[in-house]
């Protein structure tokens, strides 16, 4: 018989001849790419729930044999706790068989015969689009740049080498790869909603199911400024972790002055965020993050490793330059990371199903002395259809001058938002769009404060906060060490409608498409929910009219672009922002009390900040100032009782 080089892979169980059941499935891995040394599979039983089960660590027995104990299934509660893999020589002289055996206190409980399918744990397809002026980077020299682990290869190493690493077959395709610009630059800015618009219209794969298929598309830079070098999308209709864009032209395009090959650093940086961000596609969090988040349950606990050296790390964690990381990456996931995509259900890895870290916990939080999380509402008794709009606030309550990133309040890795109906089980806050970013910081003088808006009312998880009743919201954010800021909580309660009418527009209105168009202030696409806004605007005595009204006039205050799908072409649509800045001025001067109170004080100055640009662009209404009636308004309705950087004139 010929000699075996190796057996992990997938593997479909042989059935009797007109036997119509599903056949069960085998993950074996115990040789090739690092492997885990663990077998999972699942069990079809027809009438009744699948099985899920984890065995790890596998044991070599002998020669053809390795066993192990169960430590995880679904449901909890199955006929036996152990499981052997038995070799068993094929027709062809080759490995293409395997005996799993289920036991239970030593005693055989079932018998089931498998055969290989592949290699490969997990088959996905990446499709890869660009905008004009920006080359991908699908693949590197692992030696070009002279700050390498001695003991890595000398290879070509792609983006399908990566993951197939990872045990993951990848194969790649493209719409039309470029997206053409059409009356703009290469260097436009990417807005989360001109992304989200993007993603829907461009994806040739988009579907509304979970599907092995991710979008992948490469642009200049996001709106926010060069400090994002990527996002992992998440709310492609009612299915999530479908796409991720990567910012070529972001601080990953700059190499740390005095480097000996900044060519060689900006192309492998390229490289690892693309690969850091589909990593997030298949549910992996950040390799300091996991302990806090965790994986959906039930899975095996896992610690958090600032120091890992894998593709879920930020390099500058180690050292601002990431020579250090860099210097010790095998261009590799780490071993949990492995084990996850490799053998976690399926639902929970597989694109557009499980959503993003469904589950979460305060318990296991560090205090951070010095610093206070608060959450602020102008009004804790909402109306129907009204949404909520979190003011975040940390604040340096201590006598010493306190450095934090700047992004804190922004990230998905940092802040963990709680919400829950009373009587229901709590539900973690996930927006829709997930930042990664550079390590600016900002140093915050006692008594000084950063500030964020959080739409919360919806997210990935859908509409959270919605149904008339009491709620209870509660944040945290993670610190470095594993310590964190908690804030009290913030009770608050929904009214119930006020007439038939709204009763009537809540079917439209509590829709994955109207929360976006909310979220991201506007869109140019939706327009069924840009429909349902309309008829919400139209009821003028309500607050929720207030937050339609902006959603509908905020992409005509500056440029928008958009996706022609027939003409394959990036399209940016010039406006005339006057009608926008009418309604802007109605809502926060004419209703200051009500927009201040309903759209957060951070929310209503940003778009007092809007409505300045657009009067002062406007020689005839340039001597109309916007700004002093903003503060006054903020004065009288706003926060009280915390200053933040902005209104002592510092960075916000």
């Amino acid at each position: 018989m010929a000699s075996i080089q190796r057996i992990s892979g997938t593997y479909c169980e042989i059935l009797p001849a007109g036997d119509a059941r599903a056949p069960h499935e085998l993950r074996l891995d115990i040789d090739g790419d690092c492997p885990q040394m663990a077998a999972s599979g699942t069990l079809r039983r027809p009438f009744a729930e699948d099985v899920y089960w984890l065995a790890h660590p596998l044991a070599r027995v002998d020669d053809r044999t390795w066993r192990g104990p169960v430590v995880l299934s679904e449901p909890t509660t199955v006929g036996y706790d152990a499981v052997e893999l038995r070799r068993v020589d094929g027709p062809d002289d080759d490995a293409s068989l395997v005996d799993l055996t289920l036991l239970r206190a030593g005693q055989i409980v079932a018998e089931h015969r498998h055969v290989r399918r592949g290699a490969a744990f997990v088959a996905v397809e990446f499709e890869l689009d660009y905008v004009a002026g920006v080359e991908p980077v699908l693949g590197i020299r692992t030696h070009a740049h002279p700050h390498r682990p001695a003991s890595l290869p000398d290879e070509e190493l792609t983006l399908v080498g990566a993951f197939a690493r990872a045990g993951v077959e990848v194969t790649t395709t493209s719409g039309d790869g470029l997206v053409p610009l059409k009356g703009a630059g290469a260097d436009e800015l990417w807005s989360d909603g001109e992304l989200h618009d993007a993603m829907q219209t461009y994806w040739s794969r988009f579907a509304d199911r979970p599907q092995w298929a991710l979008w992948v598309f490469f642009a200049g830079l996001h709106r926010d400024g060069d400090g994002l070098g990527g996002i992992m999308f998440d709310d492609i209709g009612p299915n999530h972790r479908q796409g991720a864009a990567i910012f070529h032209d972001s601080f990953i395009s700059r190499a740390p002055a005095g480097d000996p090959n900044p060519a060689a650093w900006v192309q492998r940086m390229r490289f690892w965020t693309t690969v850091h961000e589909i990593g997030h596609a298949f549910n992996l969090a950040h390799s300091w993050e996991k302990q806090l988040t965790g994986y959906p349950l039930p899975w095996l606990p896992v610690a958090n490793d600032p120091r890992a050296r894998s593709w879920m790390n930020y390099p500058y964690n180690i050292e601002p330059t990431g020579e250090r990381f860099f210097s010790d990456f095998e261009f590799a996931f780490a071993a949990d990371e492995l084990l996850f995509v490799r053998h976690a259900p399926r639902r929970f890895v597989r694109m557009g199903d499980a959503s993003w870290y469904d589950n979460h916990g305060f318990s296991r939080l560090l205090p951070a002395p010095g610093l206070e999380l608060s959450l602020h509402v102008g009004n804790s008794r909402l109306e129907f259809l009204e949404p909520v709009v979190l003011d975040v606030r940390l604040r340096n309550a201590g006598p010493e001058p306190v450095t934090l990133p700047a992004a804190l309040l922004r990230s998905l890795d940092s802040l963990s938002v709680v919400h829950k109906r009373i009587g229901r089980q709590a539900r973690r806050h996930i927006p829709f769009a997930t930042y990664c970013g550079d390590e600016s910081e900002v140093t915050l003088a006692p008594g000084q404060s950063i500030t964020e808006a959080l739409y919360v009312s919806a997210g990935r998880n859908g509409f959270d906060i919605s149904a008339p009743g009491r709620y209870c919201l509660q944040a945290a954010v993670l610190l470095k060490g594993d310590t964190a800021v908690v804030s009290p909580p913030l009770e608050l309660r929904i009214a119930p409608p006020l007439s038939r009418e709204q009763e009537i527009v809540a079917q439209d209105y509590f829709s994955e498409d109207v929360a976006r168009v909310m979220a991201f202030d506007g869109s140019t696409v939706l327009t069924r929910a840009n429909d349902t806004l309309r008829e919400i605007a139209e009821m003028e005595a309500s607050r929720a009219a207030i937050h339609a009204k902006i959603a509908l006039a905020m992409p005509q205050v500056h440029p928008w672009q958009t996706i022609d799908f027939t003409r394959r072409a990036l399209m940016k649509h010039n406006v005339d922002p006057e009608p926008a800045s009418d309604v802007l001025h109605e809502l926060l001067i004419d209703r200051a009390r009500e927009a201040v109170r309903s759209l957060s004080s951070t929310d209503y100055r940003r778009y007092g900040d809007f409505l300045q640009k657009i009067r002062d662009a406007d020689l005839t209404k340039a001597s109309l100032p916007i700004t002093p009636r903003i503060n006054q308004a903020l004065r009288e309705y706003g926060i009280a009782g915390v200053q933040s950087l902005a209104e002592k004139g510092g960075p916000a």
